[in-house]
């Protein structure tokens, strides 16, 4: 995979999924009192959407500058990505077709 093919937030989507942003997001550690109630919740899942759409406009060809670029092919060469538990999808060789 090109990293002109390489979307930000579908990679931030891959390999941030450990926690939500707030508690009520996941229904099995949700001890939240006033979830049923909560206006919030509807605007902070807005802005979580609006955050990955915002990452979405940008791939990792646009991130990667000629004065960061060694040291990214540094970082990422030396340690792989790994898929979060249970994702089937591979997290993709970001630096496959980078000089």
């Amino acid at each position: 995979m090109k990293p002109e093919d390489i979307q930000i937030g579908k990679l931030v989507r891959k390999t941030e999924t450990s926690s939500p942003l707030v508690e009520c997001f996941d229904m099995k550690t949700n001890t939240c009192p006033i979830y049923m109630c909560c206006g919030l919740k509807g605007a902070l899942s807005q802005a979580v959407g609006a955050f990955y759409g915002a990452l979405d406009r940008y791939t990792l060809e646009d991130v990667i500058t000629s004065e960061n670029r060694a040291m990214l092919q540094h970082i990422l060469l030396r340690s792989k990505l790994q898929p979060a538990a249970g994702d089937q999808d591979e997290v993709p060789d970001l630096m496959q077709g980078v000089p």
